[in-house]
């Protein structure tokens, strides 16, 4: 199965919803939240929606029983009472669970993202904008942030 050791890691995070109100897997709404994101969700009912339309084949690949896709506020709730600790552990061990399959040097991959902090752009005082670099191995988890300070962003 597809992100079997994603889910995995995923079933390990503490539920914190009450047992009364668990209609739906926890680690299938957070694998199938983090697959429309992937898919270019970019807010819960987006993801609702991508859970929506493909309930069927998610339910037949992952072994998920929703009968229908979960109600906007149950996926919000869902989220607010996640400790992010917990979910962050959860993609640490699934990093190194993947890191240590044995992938060859030559396919590791390191990415970056940057982002411009906003309103630390000042034109007045001729400040210029901050930014923020992260590195992530592609397979080995997260490097870092680097704070790059008041250079100008290449």
């Amino acid at each position: 199965m597809p992100f079997a050791v994603l889910l995995a890691a995923l079933a390990e995070v503490p539920d914190p919803r009450r047992a009364q109100g668990q209609r739906y897997s926890m680690s299938h709404l957070l694998l199938f939240s983090v697959l429309a994101t992937l898919a270019g969700a970019t807010s819960y009912q987006k993801i609702i929606a991508f859970i929506a339309l493909q309930r069927e084949r998610l339910n037949a690949v992952f072994g998920a029983c929703f009968r229908r896709a979960p109600a906007v506020n149950t996926l919000r709730h869902l989220f607010l009472a996640l400790g992010r600790d917990d979910l962050e552990a959860a993609f640490r061990r699934h990093a190194h669970d993947l890191s240590t399959r044995g992938t060859p040097e030559a396919l590791r991959t390191v990415a970056l993202d940057g982002k411009t902090l906003r309103g630390s752009f000042d034109h007045l005082t001729d400040r210029k904008a901050v930014h923020r670099a992260c590195c992530m191995e592609a397979v080995g988890g997260f490097a870092g942030r680097v704070g790059i300070g008041r250079l100008p962003f290449r």
